[in-house]
C-alpha cells in the first residue's frame, strides 16, 4: 500500500508528521510503503532507482522503486527459508548480500533484475549464529554474529558458492551487531560489550583483535558509520550517538557523544557530508545530528510519525532520507 501524505501544494491531504527543529534542518515526510512483505523492515540500502529493505519478520528482501521519491513502489522481493530473519544487508554490483538472525546465513540474491530478485547462493556455519550487519569490502562480506560474538569473513569471489574465509570470537564482540570497514580494518558495534571494536582485516583468514573501546555512553552499541578518522556508533540503551576516534585502530577514544530523548533507541546511523541520520527505534524518528564538530555532535531536527514505528535502518539518497521501519512494516521517504 502507497500513502503520500507531504502537502507542500496545500491541496488537502494532512500532513501529520512532526517535525521538531534544533538548527535549521527538519526532515519533512514525502510518503510510504506500507506491505506486509515488508513485516519487520529492518535494514535499506540504496543502488540507483531502488532501494532494497531486509523484513525480518517476513523472511524476505524487497525491492522498492524510488525512481519517483513521491510515489514508491514495490518492485520485486524473494521470499525463501535461507533468509529467515533477513537482517544487516549490502549491495555490491548485481548482487545484494543479506545477513540472516534465524536462518545463521549470509545470503546472495541476484538483484539484475529488481522485478525478479533470485537466489544466487548462501553459505550456513555455527560462527555465523545471529547473523546481524554485513559490509562489504573487495571479495569479501564482513558480517557481525550476534549470538556467535564473532566477525566472520565469508568469501564472495563466487556469487553462487560463498565460503566462510575466517572469523574472530572474543568478548569483546559479546552481542557483535553492526559493522564498517574502513581500509584493513572493520568496526564492529557490540550490543551486550558496550563496544566498539577494531579487527584488524589485512589477512582476511585470520583477523584479529586491533583494539577497542567499552564508556557507559556506548550502552548497547549497535548501528556504525565511519566518515574520515571517525566512527558514528548509535548505542541502543542510553540513546546517544557516539562519536569514535579511529586514527588510531589500536587506541580508540571517545570523541564526543551527543543524547537526547529524540535519540531513544538510536539504532542504525548513516552519514551525509556534515550530518548524521539516526533511525531511534524507541522515539521512532529519524533524527539530524551535524556532526561538522565531531568533539561537539548537536541535534539539527527530527522528525516523528506514525509509519516512522520502530525506525530503524536509514539510507541517504540526494536530498532524501530511506528508513526502514519494523514496527510500520514500511519504508518511509522524507526530504532532507
Amino acid at each position: 500500500m502507497l500513502k503520500s501524505v507531504y502537502d507542500p501544494d496545500g491541496d488537502g491531504v494532512v500532513d501529520v508528521s512532526r517535525s521538531m527543529g534544533y538548527g535549521t534542518l527538519r526532515p519533512a515526510l514525502v510518503s510510504y510503503v506500507a506491505d506486509r512483505k515488508l513485516n519487520g523492515a529492518r535494514n535499506v540500502a540504496i543502488s540507483g532507482n531502488y532501494a532494497y529493505v531486509t523484513g525480518h519478520d517476513s523472511d524476505r528482501l524487497v525491492v522498492v522503486n524510488i525512481s519517483d521519491p513521491a510515489n514508491p513502489a514495490i518492485e520485486g522481493s524473494v521470499y525463501d527459508a535461507v533468509l529467515d530473519g533477513a537482517e544487516g544487508i549490502a549491495i555490491s554490483g548485481n548482487y545484494a548480500y543479506v545477513g540472516a538472525e534465524i536462518s545463521d546465513r549470509l545470503v546472495v540474491v541476484n538483484i539484475s533484475d529488481p522485478a525478479n530478485p533470485s537466489i544466487e547462493g548462501s553459505v550456513y556455519d555455527a560462527v555465523l549464529d545471529g547473523a546481524k550487519g554485513v559490509a562489504i569490502s573487495g571479495n569479501y562480506a564482513y558480517i557481525a554474529a550476534y549470538n556467535a560474538d564473532r566477525l566472520v569473513v565469508v568469501n564472495i569471489s563466487d556469487p553462487a558458492n560463498p565460503a566462510v574465509e575466517g572469523s574472530i570470537y572474543d568478548a569483546v564482540l559479546n552481542g557483535a551487531r553492526g559493522v564498517a570497514i574502513s581500509g584493513n580494518y572493520a568496526y564492529v558495534g557490540a550490543y551486550f560489550a558496550d563496544r566498539l571494536v577494531a579487527v584488524n582485516i589485512s589477512d582476511p583468514a585470520n583477523p584479529s583483535i586491533e583494539g577497542s573501546i567499552t564508556d557507559p555512553v556506548l550502552d548497547g552499541a549497535n548501528g556504525v558509520a565511519i566518515s574520515g578518522n571517525y566512527a558514528y556508533v548509535g548505542a541502543i540503551g542510553g540513546g546517544e550517538l557516539v562519536v569514535v576516534n579511529i586514527s588510531d585502530p589500536a587506541n580508540l577514544s571517545i570523541e564526543g557523544s551527543i543524547t537526547d530523548p529524540v535519540l531513544s533507541g538510536a539504532s542504525g546511523v548513516a552519514i551525509s557530508g556534515n550530518y548524521a541520520y539516526v533511525g531511534a527505534e524507541i522515539s521512532d524518528r529519524l533524527v539530524v545530528v551535524n556532526i561538522s564538530d565531531p568533539a561537539n555532535p548537536s541535534i539539527e531536527g527530527s522528525i516523528t510519525d506514525p509509519v516512522l514505528d520502530g525506525a530503524n535502518g536509514v539510507a541517504i539518497s540526494g536530498n532524501y532520507a530511506y528508513i526502514s521501519a519494523r514496527a510500520g512494516k514500511t519504508l518511509v521517504v522524507l526530504s532532507l
